[in-house]
């Protein structure tokens, strides 16, 4: 388990054996009313993302998504994103970095 410094809400499970290679691979949990960052954020690989469980809102530049159980989205390489979860119960993305 990875929890960032003052993101004690949001808890990702790594699921890659290692992350020395191109493919990063977790589950991130988001408590009700968390954020996975207080700023969007980029990386230069593209992400995958399926909503495991719970409603999410994605920010993906200047535009808001929210997502629902069974939704996916592409992020493309570049693009700052940030997740947010508004509601009160909990939600759960699976998700793959390639970089």
């Amino acid at each position: 388990k990875v929890i960032l410094p003052g993101s004690d809400d949001v808890v990702y499970d790594v699921l890659a054996p290692d992350l020395t290679n191109d493919l990063e691979f977790a589950i991130m949990s988001l408590s009700p009313g968390s954020v996975s960052s207080s700023e969007n954020i980029q990386h230069k690989g593209y992400e995958i993302a399926y909503l495991l469980e719970g409603e999410v809102d994605l920010y993906l530049d200047d535009e808001k998504f929210t997502l629902y159980q069974g939704d996916s989205v592409k992020t493309p390489a570049g693009v700052k994103h940030r997740w947010e979860n508004k509601s009160n119960s909990n939600a759960k993305v699976i998700f793959a970095v390639i970089l």
